[in-house]
Parts: C-alpha cells; sequence; structure tokens
C-alpha cells in the first residue's frame, strides 16, 4: 500500500513539473525567466523594493494565503517586508512549470520551494505555486498580476 502511494505520489509531481509552452515567442520567454530569476534573487537578499519594481506602477499582488489583493509598487514592496520579518536567511527556488502567451501577456506559472530556520535551529521548508502575468511595456517586461498561492505535497 505505501509503495502504490509512492507511485501516485511521484506521478502527480511528474505532471505538475512537467513544463509547457503554448504559442510563446522564444524573446518572450527569456525575458521572462530573467524576471522570476531577478525575482529568486531580490527575495533571497531580502530586497523588496528590487521585487516590487519588477511589477507594473498598477501591478497587483494577489495572497492566497492570506486572501488579500495589494494594487500598487508601494503596497508590494510594503507586503514584502513583511513577509521577509521572521524569514532572515531564507532561500527560495523556482520551477516552471507553465508558459503561454496572448494578447501581449505571458502568463507562466512556478513552483516555489522556500526554506528557512526557525529560531530553535529546525528547518522549515514550505511549496507555493507563482503565477504571474507579465507585460512588455515600452520594451521592458512588469509583473501585472502575481497570485501566490501554497501547494500541499
Amino acid at each position: 500500500m505505501l509503495n502504490k502511494l509512492k507511485l501516485a505520489i511521484i506521478l502527480i509531481l511528474a505532471t505538475i513539473t512537467t513544463i509547457t509552452y503554448a504559442d510563446i515567442d522564444p524573446t518572450s520567454q527569456v525575458a521572462v525567466t530573467a524576471i522570476v530569476d531577478t525575482y529568486v534573487h531580490a527575495y533571497e537578499k531580502q530586497d523588496s523594493r528590487a521585487i516590487a519594481n519588477l511589477y507594473a506602477q498598477n501591478g497587483a499582488m494577489i495572497d492566497s494565503k492570506q486572501m488579500k489583493v495589494i494594487n500598487g509598487r508601494t503596497n508590494i514592496m510594503v507586503a514584502i517586508k513583511q513577509i521577509f520579518r521572521g524569514n532572515e536567511g531564507a532561500t527560495i527556488s523556482a520551477k516552471l512549470t507553465h508558459m503561454d502567451e496572448k494578447n501581449n501577456i505571458v502568463r507562466a506559472s512556478y513552483l516555489l520551494t522556500s526554506q528557512s530556520q526557525e529560531q530553535n535551529g529546525q528547518l522549515v521548508r514550505s511549496t507555493s505555486r507563482l503565477v504571474v502575468a507579465l507585460i512588455n511595456q515600452n520594451n521592458q517586461w512588469k509583473i501585472l498580476k502575481s497570485e501566490l498561492s501554497p501547494v500541499s505535497l
């Protein structure tokens, strides 16, 4: 029974982590990947301003766990600063699972894995799904909307 459960979990993870691209320009693909890489590096440096600057001026960040929408770069920066509190030294990795493009908007889905150390020294790992919608404004890609939601594995 345990082996069947392990096999089911492996099959689910294989399905989740399969990368699919649908009708996307390779240039857009590279630009979007670079933005998410910048996001990851800024997160590890706890640079909320750098993350907020990845968003369009009127961008929105949806936090499914807290069930709230944060609008605008300044508010996004404040919200990210709050996320960083208590997460000093956290690391994060992003794995692309899907990307498509329609009407000059790229939608990309990532599986994020974060790891931080609690005060008692115990490592805490969490997995989330990050979905971003990006738009090319004046030859510069910006996050129009992002949604972060927890994933149970």
